[in-house]
């Protein structure tokens, strides 16, 4: 049946973040010539709406490897307003896997290499409180009715603020431990190619965690999980390499000694004859390069619906929360690997180590960089998930991803 004008994607290339939009009637599906009407273009970075001359150039897009129309169960989707359309797209595009392009291309580091063991669990045995008010999204989703869509805003004032500032350190932390357990895991038995690519992944992992802060919060509350990987891949590096940790110090500092050994500054000393290992540590890439060196477990990989899971990164995660945040509510600890991969993001320029200590260190400036890496986490993530939520239908066409490849 059809129904009044409305806003309707004409073409879209969702791995491109590319759209054209049109007020018209939804018959676009019955193959009827689109008559003159005004038509919009939709482009990455600020997916600003500019208009453009003639219809026919949005339906030449299908013969670019754009689809026809966005359509569900009951025909074609609507939208209210461009800026309803905006912000689909942007939610797609991010969905689609950090495409540089529409032919997916772009400099991905190689992964690491797949797990010889199931990789640890972190945090199960304490219920999970989450940071993000996502109950609250995916209540207002069912709310919102085909065609419509609501505003949202994830970190309301005056909501439980300090509970969920105190949730958001703690989700930032587990993300660590997650994230350096899935490394530990797949530690290679020998020396050559899958050796040099873990090894380049796990410094950049070992320089994000000591540039932020992170290592010595975890250290004092260390999940018996975690510990235990740290120890596993203390006894892997002897047995393999040769290269040992004190056992004192693994038992008192296990993280801060893993990242020493990674980033080949082995503690073999006692702390108290040497106080401060000198060392610069740097990680070397933009933040989503960093994060996309970093793995995941199978399992969250399968929540994002990654194509190939045993390369499916951190930044994969990342982006596919930012696009369908309503995945947390399915599975709880993604949330800290987001959160996680939030810091990395508005840390992307922290000062230079040149020296570095944990117990000169933790009393004096580790809970103030904390917190304010939290803060301005916890502003970007406001800005940068979605302000408005749609139908179910229309926010299960964003998860699924309606054009990718």
């Amino acid at each position: 049946m059809r129904k009044p004008p409305s806003w309707y994607i004409d073409t879209l290339n969702a791995r491109g973040g590319l759209a054209f939009a049109s007020w018209r009637a939804n018959d676009l599906e019955r193959g009827n010539t689109l008559s003159d009407r005004p038509v919009f273009y939709f482009a990455p970075p600020t997916f600003t709406p500019t208009p453009i001359a003639s219809p026919a150039t949005a339906l030449g897009g299908e013969r670019h490897g754009f689809q026809l129309g966005l359509l569900d169960q009951q025909g074609e989707v609507p939208f209210g307003t461009l800026s309803e359309i905006t912000e689909f797209v942007k939610r797609v595009y991010l969905g689609s896997g950090r495409s540089d392009g529409t032919d997916g291309g772009g400099i991905i580091p190689l992964p690491p290499t797949e797990p010889l063991e199931p990789s640890p669990e972190i945090g199960e045995e304490f219920e999970r409180q989450p940071a993000l008010n996502v109950t609250d999204f995916v209540s207002l989703v069912r709310e919102t009715p085909r065609g419509a869509s609501q505003s949202f805003d994830w970190l309301p004032k005056n909501k439980g603020e300090d509970q969920r500032f105190g949730l958001t350190i703690s989700a930032i932390l587990r993300g660590a431990e997650a994230a350096l357990a899935e490394m530990l895991a797949r530690l290679p038995a020998a020396k050559g190619g899958a050796f040099d690519r873990w090894h380049v992944a796990a410094s950049r992992l070992a320089a994000i965690l000591i540039q932020f802060d992170l290592i010595e919060a975890i250290d004092r509350n260390i999940d018996h999980r975690t510990r235990a990987a740290c120890e596993n891949f203390a006894q892997a590096m002897d047995a393999n390499f040769g290269i040992s940790a004190h056992p004192a110090e693994l038992r008192a500092y296990p993280f801060y000694c893993i990242a020493m050994m990674i980033c080949g500054i082995y503690p073999g000393y006692r702390w108290p004859d040497y106080p401060v290992w000198t060392h610069s540590l740097t990680s070397v890439g933009e933040p989503l390069e960093d994060l996309a060196c970093l793995p995941i477990s199978a399992k969250h990989a399968g929540a994002i619906g990654a194509p190939d899971p045993s390369a499916a990164s951190i930044a994969d995660l990342f982006c596919s929360v930012l696009a369908s945040p309503q995945r947390i509510y399915n599975m709880p600890d993604i949330e800290d690997i987001f959160w996680f991969g939030a810091a990395r993001v508005v840390g992307c320029d922290p000062p230079s180590i040149s020296s570095y200590s944990p117990r000169r260190r933790i009393d004096l400036v580790h809970d103030s960089r904390l917190r304010r890496l939290t803060i301005a986490a916890r502003l970007w993530v406001r800005k940068e998930l979605p302000s408005r939520c749609f139908s179910p239908t229309v926010e299960k066409l964003i998860e699924d991803n309606p054009s990718a490849p």
